[in-house]
């Protein structure tokens, strides 16, 4: 996450990045589990992990940013796949 978050599309400086891992961390949790490769191909090989953990989580939402995942939208009708902006929407529409 941290390398992520230094992605030239974010503008944060240091301080920034490490106030935003503060807020998030507590709610981070990790575990390792074999995942099964879904039937449903992400043209970039690098984002098929993204999808796969989504689908073996069973989450109803998937927010990225990234072109090659939201192109499956309409391919994976038991997974909203959304952008941020969509996805701050949904947050307030399941209020």
């Amino acid at each position: 996450m941290l390398r992520v978050l230094t992605y030239p599309k974010f503008p944060l400086q240091p301080v920034d990045c490490e106030r935003l891992l503060e807020d998030l961390l507590p709610w981070y949790e990790s575990w390792v589990a074999a995942i099964s490769s879904s039937q449903h191909r992400v043209r970039d090989p690098d984002d098929q992990m993204f999808l796969d953990l989504a689908l073996a989580a069973a989450t109803p939402v998937l927010v990225s940013g990234d072109a090659d995942l939201l192109d499956l939208k309409e391919e994976v009708p038991y997974l909203q796949i959304i952008n941020p902006a969509e996805f701050q929407c949904w947050l307030v529409a399941q209020r």
